[in-house]
């Protein structure tokens, strides 16, 4: 009877340490895959660009992911006002529409390019830059900005390999973010 209250008792104790090995193994795995999310970058500033009597605004993001594209990025900018409530703040918000405000991949970071800025500077990039997107809108945001408004872009993108999304989000707020020009091509966000 002993020997078979020892067995049980060794085959409980196989079981728990099967179990709990199993779920620390799942946490483990759950977190690597949580930390593979995409990794976009919004420029801080708007670049304005001047023509034929009216003004395109031109939005700029980046993949910085050295592995893996973004897929199903999608676009999309507000004019928002924040509106005061007896008990607190609501946010109204207004969408702006943007040209192209869909792209099916942006392709991974090109590490070439990492200190384009500093070693490059103006000279032509001759490795490809399809790790950077533009979108624009001809919503004078100007006019949005005097009013008191901010102008708030979010970036909706899917990881390659995880199909995990995520949201960035930017907030114009002052004219100064405004700026007349037109991005450098690839990693920059230096307008000129």
């Amino acid at each position: 009877m002993d020997d078979i209250i020892t067995k049980l008792t060794i085959d409980f104790q196989t079981l728990y340490v099967s179990i709990i090995t199993g779920v620390i193994s799942s946490a483990v795995f759950l977190f690597i895959l949580s930390r593979l999310k995409p990794k976009v970058i919004i420029s801080n500033e708007v670049a304005e660009r001047v023509g034929s009597g009216s003004s395109t605004f031109i939005f700029k993001i980046l993949n910085k992911s050295c592995f893996f594209k973004v897929y199903d990025v999608s676009i999309r900018v507000y004019s928002t006002k924040i509106i005061p409530s007896i008990n607190g703040d609501d946010i109204e918000r207004i969408e702006i529409s943007v040209r192209k405000d869909y792209q099916r991949v942006i392709d991974r970071f090109n590490p070439r390019h990492y200190w384009q800025n500093s070693i490059l500077g103006k000279k032509r990039l001759r490795s490809h830059t399809n790790y950077a997107a533009q979108f624009s809108t001809t919503v004078n945001l100007n006019d949005i900005i005097a009013q008191g408004r901010t102008v708030e872009m979010e970036v909706y993108a899917k990881h390659s390999l995880t199909g995990f999304s995520k949201i960035f989000s930017v907030e114009y707020k002052h004219a100064n973010n405004i700026v007349k020009g037109s991005f450098r091509s690839g990693n920059s966000f230096i307008i000129e």
